[in-house]
């Protein structure tokens, strides 16, 4: 069962909706090898991701960086079980 099942979250949208609980959403982990503020643990966040292209199909296989777990976005998708 999903953590988000019936969860909403006001910090994104006035109905619940947000990143947060958004099927698209994926979390950004740091690595011991990269440079910078993106070095450390495997374990530690360092943002996260919608891997969500947009409607006309381009920047498939891309991921847009947030450095802030909530918002929301016109391609909102709640995850199910």
């Amino acid at each position: 069962m999903s953590e988000y099942k019936d969860t909403k979250c006001y910090k994104g949208w006035s109905n619940g909706d947000c990143c947060c609980n958004c099927e698209h959403r994926v979390k950004i982990m740091k690595h011991p090898s990269n440079k910078g503020i993106a070095k450390g643990s495997i374990s530690e966040v360092m943002g996260y991701g919608c891997k969500c292209p947009l409607e006309d199909g381009s920047m498939k296989g891309s991921v847009v960086f947030s450095d802030w777990k909530h918002g929301y976005c016109e391609l909102y998708w709640r995850k199910e079980e």
